[in-house]
């Protein structure tokens, strides 16, 4: 997936929501994994089971399908590598990953999403 700007909300969720592939096995187990030790609340939303007009109006299905998502309790949406560097914020010390954020940075981090994303089956096989 290109690299997306933030986007908004219809309707912000008043949480934490984190859109992944659920027919992955690793993101899933990812997925609750981070829900589980974040010190605010995460919702959990597989591809299949996006709200429509809700949540990420912005992107087309092809795009939704092609990286995850993060959807702050405001509405504000970010995808892709930012997507888990926001999400990451929830735990403590992931402050520190906020400089993958900026513009310098932000290259670095899509293109290590893009790694793992690409690969997620042979990182599953080494995750387990």
């Amino acid at each position: 997936m290109r690299y997306h700007q933030p986007t908004r909300a219809v309707r912000p969720p008043g949480c934490y929501v984190f859109v992944y592939d659920g027919d992955c096995g690793f993101c899933t187990r990812t997925a609750r994994a981070l829900a589980a030790r974040a010190r605010r609340e995460i919702r959990l939303v597989p591809f299949a089971e996006v709200p429509a007009g809700e949540i990420l109006g912005a992107l087309t299905p092809e795009q939704i399908r092609a990286s995850s998502h993060c959807i702050t309790p405001d509405g504000r949406e970010y995808h892709g590598g930012e997507s888990v560097t926001r999400l990451l914020r929830l735990f403590p010390g992931g402050r520190l990953l906020a400089p993958f954020d900026l513009p310098g940075l932000s290259l670095l981090r899509e293109l290590g999403y893009a790694v793992v994303a690409r690969n997620r089956a042979l990182v599953g096989k080494v995750y387990r």
